[in-house]
């Protein structure tokens, strides 16, 4: 179920998706704000992907190539698409950020096509000023890249399908043929990374999208995202996240 419409300033998308994702990289002419108000969702940019959820937005510039997939059974989400020349940005790159109370309630009355033409004018003007603000906090959600090159692309793939098991150079050698040191090199060249930094990247960034998704328990999440010892599992998430599980758990509950 989705609804539209259009004023002078912005016209909108709001609704509900489900096992949904755009079939290739795409832009707008306009600016647009994607609100994920439940559910989890996969922004990619480029050789980007990042997770939104908890009512956390996307800021993505005009002419900027995006591409989104629903995670897991649906999500909820508002989308506000404005003209370039209202909100002049230097970024030529999606933001991912949280948005304040105040932008979150003008975004629902954007969305009601009830309201007079003045009504909603005057709550797009004040919009665009306090998102302004809100943009200006980017979210430190994590990232993972998506490489070019051909090696590094059977690295990552191989990666995303066993990262649940044990991985070590042994594995990653039998999927391209080179020594430990050339892999590195390779795949850091790229991605400014490693390839066993990538696979704690990958088993924290799947631990995360689970925690919310799914309500599993640490231990159980730590496990199936193929942790054996919950102190690294720990120590990693803090590193890429800045806080314990359960402080994620808690903020993004009170989203």
């Amino acid at each position: 179920m989705r609804k539209s419409s259009k004023s002078a300033n912005y016209h909108f998308l709001k609704g509900e998706l489900e096992e949904y994702s755009t079939e290739k990289l795409h832009s707008h002419k306009e600016h647009q704000f994607l609100l994920v108000s439940s559910g989890i969702s996969m922004l990619e940019e480029k050789i980007l992907k990042k997770v939104q959820f908890g009512r956390m937005c996307a800021f993505i510039p005009a002419g900027v190539k995006h591409r989104t997939t629903v995670v897991g059974k649906k999500i909820s989400y508002q989308s506000i698409y404005i003209d370039s020349f209202r909100l002049k940005v230097k970024e030529d790159r999606a933001i991912m950020f949280k948005m304040s109370s105040l932008s979150c309630s003008l975004v629902d009355e954007l969305t009601l096509i009830s309201k007079s033409d003045s009504f909603l004018s005057a709550c797009f003007d004040l919009f665009i000023r306090t998102v302004e603000r809100d943009m200006k906090n980017e979210s430190s959600i994590m990232t993972l890249i998506t490489p070019k090159r051909r090696e590094n692309v059977l690295l990552t793939e191989y990666i995303e399908k066993h990262f649940r098991e044990r991985i070590s150079m042994k594995e990653l050698k039998s999927v391209i043929p080179y020594t430990e040191r050339h892999i590195n090199r390779i795949f850091s060249d790229e991605t400014g990374i490693t390839p066993v930094d990538y696979v704690r990247m990958t088993r924290i960034y799947h631990a995360a999208v689970s925690l919310i998704a799914e309500n599993k328990s640490v231990v159980q999440t730590a496990f199936d995202c193929g942790y054996e010892n919950l102190s690294v599992f720990y120590s990693d998430f803090s590193r890429f996240y800045s806080k314990s599980p359960k402080q994620f758990i808690k903020e993004m509950s009170q989203s």
